[in-house]
């Protein structure tokens, strides 16, 4: 095979890995080589990370490959963590503006401890001689965000739950897809946009060609943009799960397919007021703004509201006015310090959203919510004066998924 984008012996026989396990990774700082396919294995098990001359989070063999950065900006790290990976074109770009710095030699940092290897670690528990059902968790993994903090709690408690999880993401090497995928019981997709063309033929033989069960777990609107490519993937599922009935609405509609709905996971214990913080009356906060979306309803609710302050958690606001100012993003554990500080959290959308974090957050976090009907999560009707109610629903949605996973799907 050809081995060009591991870091190999002269002969191609045998790859560099750093060892998941803390203890090797601590003793053999360098890394060992061991042999080609026995690092594919082991990598495919979770075990080992298989070192990579373009980096962890690219993906060798095509002209138009992805460039790992290290991030300057402290707002950068806060949303994204440390390293971020883009088009060479954008890297350049952005390390040219002093945003990050193209990291030259991208072999994947020992002291960075992915989502994949903390859930790998917790294999080191499971039960000797037990049975369990294997999932691979197919998953984007670029940023970190609404998606991915959402897929973290939810393997989190299926990991509780007794399953084995393999994460497979744009750090997995084909080959490894493919080992991943032939010894699962199940694929769990979710958000895939940032597979390569070689990543993504694996997957697609692993679900069409092998005939592997799968569900489709949506996280956003996405998916209608290609909807050719869409339409298969979603009829041709075991399952497909929504986060709102006007997600699953307009998924029906447009492709056809049928599926369940389940709110976003949301970790119900850290998003609470934080009594300490005084909330200012007639102060609204406005999160997940992208410059990518347009705002037109957003911007005539500030127009329509001059006695409310809106503080607008973006660098550059994507609305104007003297009752609006610009906050720099937070850590996502510091949510619940914001969102105690405001009256208001005003989400105003002029497309469709799926199912914002930002309503069921600010509603557990004390928050008054302002939203239109183009807001995934109103369309669930809940009564959002109940927050104990509230966050007893989305404190079992997560193990819902699995109950329905293991009574549709493993059944």
């Amino acid at each position: 095979m050809d081995v060009s984008c591991f870091d190999a012996t002269a002969d191609g026989s045998m790859v560099r890995v750093d060892m998941i396990d803390g203890i090797s990774a601590k003793n053999n700082p360098a890394g060992q080589f061991i042999d080609v396919d026995q690092a594919l294995f082991l990598e495919a098990q979770g075990k080992c990370r298989i070192r990579r001359k373009i980096g962890a989070d690219m993906v060798s063999g095509s002209g138009d490959g992805k460039t790992m950065v290290e991030y300057l900006e402290q707002a950068l790290i806060d949303s994204y963590g440390k390293y971020g990976v883009y088009k060479q074109k954008d890297a350049e770009l952005g390390e040219k503006v002093g945003k990050w710095k193209i990291v030259k030699d991208p072999s994947f940092p020992l002291s960075y401890i992915s989502v994949e290897e903390e859930q790998y670690k917790k294999r080191d528990h499971e039960t000797k001689g037990i049975k369990k059902a294997r999932v691979a968790w197919v998953q984007d993994n670029f940023i970190l965000g609404g998606a991915e903090l959402s897929n973290r709690l939810v393997t989190r408690i299926g990991l509780d739950c007794g399953y084995a999880i393999d994460l497979v993401t744009p750090s997995t090497n084909p080959q490894a897809i493919e080992l991943i995928l032939g010894q699962s019981d199940l694929v769990v997709i979710n958000n895939i946009f940032g597979f390569e063309k070689e990543q993504m033929r694996a997957l697609l033989k692993g679900i069409y060609s092998e005939r592997k069960p799968y569900v489709k777990y949506e996280h956003d609107h996405r998916e209608l943009r290609r909807s050719d490519f869409s339409r298969r993937l979603f009829q041709n599922s075991r399952l497909n799960v929504f986060l709102s009935p006007i997600h699953l609405k307009n998924y029906q509609e447009a492709l056809g397919c049928e599926g369940i709905v389940l709110p976003l996971a949301i970790d119900v214990d850290l998003f609470k007021p934080v009594e300490s913080i005084e909330r200012k009356k007639d102060s609204a906060v406005v999160c997940n703004v992208r410059n990518f979306k347009s705002w037109t309803n957003l911007q005539k609710y500030i127009d329509d509201n001059p006695k409310i302050e809106f503080i607008v958690m973006a660098e550059n606001p994507v609305v104007s006015g003297p009752n609006v100012k610009a906050r720099p993003k937070v850590p996502y554990e510091k949510m619940p310090e914001l969102y105690s500080g405001f009256e208001y959290v005003v989400h105003i959308l002029d497309g469709w959203g799926a199912g914002e974090r930002v309503v069921f957050e600010g509603t557990l976090c004390g928050c008054k919510i302002v939203a239109n009907s183009r807001v995934g999560h109103t369309s669930w009707n809940k009564d959002l004066t109940n927050t104990n109610g509230l966050r007893e629903w989305l404190r079992v949605a997560p193990y819902q998924f699995w109950k329905e996973i293991d009574g549709k799907v493993l059944c």
